[in-house]
């Protein structure tokens, strides 16, 4: 068996290790990241923040579940995670969070999409994570000191009021 074979026999053992519903959650993730872009591209972010926003808006949000809430909002991100590296391209900070953070808001989980931006070598760089709770779920803890948070983006019904 060569080592490509290994790998996808690990990979299959993992995904028999998962339960139902995060069998569910993989594959919907999946599915969603090259969906995701081709919603992007004409719509753009704000636009397609608030399709997203408005999509979930029915599930009750809690922000306070404390330690059980942060372990089930990391397990999704890593459910998340999963998905985009195994997708037929690599998605960008901005699809990977904006997907995480709706996957969340679906569970009733009152993540944060955040944005953030630095100057290197004469170049605007921007990056996107999501918080719940002050914890970081999708990149390094550093990620506020490589990059300079702007606001909180406002939901739809905030940009209403």
């Amino acid at each position: 068996m060569n080592s490509r074979s290994r790998g996808l026999m690990r990979q299959w053992r993992k995904a028999r290790e998962l339960s139902w519903p995060d069998r569910w959650l993989f594959l919907q993730a999946w599915l969603a990241f090259p969906v995701l872009p081709l919603i992007l591209r004409p719509l753009g972010f704000r636009r397609t923040h608030h399709f997203l926003h408005d999509l979930t808006a029915q599930a009750g949000l809690t922000s306070n579940a404390g330690a059980q809430g942060l372990d089930h909002a990391r397990a999704i991100a890593r459910l998340v995670h999963a998905a985009a590296a195994r997708t037929c391209y690599t998605p960008m900070c901005l699809h990977r969070s904006l997907l995480l953070w709706t996957f969340l808001r679906r569970r009733g989980i009152a993540g944060h999409l955040r944005l953030g931006v630095r100057k290197e070598q004469e170049r605007l760089q921007a990056h996107a994570w999501v918080e719940y709770e002050g914890s970081i779920l999708n990149d390094a803890e550093d990620v506020h000191d490589r990059f300079a948070p702007l606001e909180r983006i406002k939901t739809a019904g905030e940009n209403r009021a």
